[in-house]
């Protein structure tokens, strides 16, 4: 598991927050080290965001609950995407999306990693969503 990447104070623009304004002392990318020396920090929440293809015949819960970063939540690629579409992971509507984030402990202050178990596979996903309801 590699942590990937970083999203500087995870807030919605519509608060009146934008990233550019609190990205100074967080980068983008981060490494395992980097996340170490930085645990338990009251604003760091770290999101395993690890989906496979049926055909890797991996389960992201499961190797969640075998192995994920100590204080790491489960982002769920399925369940954060938009229900009824008839289509595989479409962007939820906004007030889902920020539901789901406030359920992880993401908030107004929260730096977010999110990392998966390929390395850079499903986490941007995941940070892509952050980006495109939280810049």
């Amino acid at each position: 598991r590699h942590p990937i990447m970083l999203i500087p104070s995870a807030a919605p623009a519509s608060r009146g927050l934008s990233l550019s304004m609190r990205a100074a002392a967080w980068p983008l990318l981060v490494t395992p080290s980097w996340l170490s020396a930085r645990a338990g920090h009251k604003d760091l929440v770290v999101l395993d965001c690890s989906w496979y293809l049926p055909s890797m015949k991996r389960n992201g819960l499961a190797e969640f609950d075998a192995e994920a970063i100590p204080g790491a939540r489960f982002f769920d690629v399925d369940g954060t995407s938009a229900k009824g579409t008839g289509l595989p992971h479409m962007l939820p509507d906004a007030a889902s999306f920020e539901e789901t984030m406030s359920s992880l402990g993401v908030g107004a202050n929260s730096h977010v990693v999110c990392y998966d178990g390929a390395g850079i596979f499903s986490a941007p996903r995941a940070w892509w969503q952050l980006r495109a309801f939280w810049t």
